[in-house]
């Protein structure tokens, strides 16, 4: 490989790094927001992005799990 491709090759290979990380940030903060809205319902309007899915989550519970443990895996 040319000295210019291989430039644009580690580029590259940062900008799929930062994205990486920047989904692992938004997978985290949903994660935890699954988290508190089972165990502390009453906090979640004030976690990251005001996820509140509490009207899923009384009406159905089963559908609520199912809907966030299959959600955060498709941000990878």
């Amino acid at each position: 490989m040319s000295k210019r491709n291989n430039i644009i090759f580690k580029g590259l290979h940062v900008v799929a790094y930062i994205i990486f990380v920047g989904l692992c940030i938004e997978a985290g903060g949903l994660l935890v927001n699954f988290v508190f809205s089972l165990f502390k319902p009453e906090i979640i309007a004030n976690l990251y992005q005001k996820l509140d899915l509490m009207d899923m989550y009384k009406q159905s519970k089963p559908t609520f799990l199912v809907c966030t443990v299959l959600f955060c895996p498709l941000l990878f």
